[in-house]
């Protein structure tokens, strides 16, 4: 995940712009640290894994199906319930998570304790959101460059 983020830096230093939304309001293109896309001074590619079945996913072979990141709110995220409820709102700061998917409810947990100090998967550094017992968790890692 600091790869994805190290990539994502190093694309917006060359580029001076943040990846575009793509999916429910948060995920944001991967796939432009990989692809040459339209953007000027693109000068990637920016990170060696492969793409995953979408535009907003790379592939991740250390278990887990993928790696990601979204723009979402600073703030402490709602209770679970949609991707979209944590999405960037004009007023509120907006962050650049890394996430990784199909993880276990005790790595999740073992992850939030050993960064945050305590398991709250709605606020901290370590944000985690439970879908049908497959656990996406999440590192807040700067603010976008483009402020709701």
């Amino acid at each position: 995940m600091d790869e994805l983020s190290k990539a994502y830096d190093a694309y917006i230093l060359d580029t001076g712009t943040d990846l575009d939304v793509v999916k429910l309001n948060v995920y944001v293109k991967i796939e432009d640290l990989i692809v040459k896309n339209s953007v000027s001074g693109w000068k990637g590619s920016y990170i060696s894994n492969e793409l995953g079945s979408a535009s907003h996913v790379l592939s991740f072979s250390g278990g887990a199906s993928y790696i990601f990141a979204i723009h979402a709110i600073k703030e402490k995220w709602p209770v679970f319930t949609t991707s979209t409820d944590k999405a960037c709102v004009t007023g509120k700061a907006c962050m650049v998570y890394v996430g990784i998917n199909g993880q276990t409810k005790e790595i999740a947990d073992l992850i939030e304790k050993y960064i945050d100090g305590s398991i709250d998967y709605q606020d901290g550094t370590v944000r985690v959101f439970p879908i049908s017992g497959d656990y996406h968790i999440f590192i807040k890692k700067r603010p976008t460059l483009n402020q709701p």
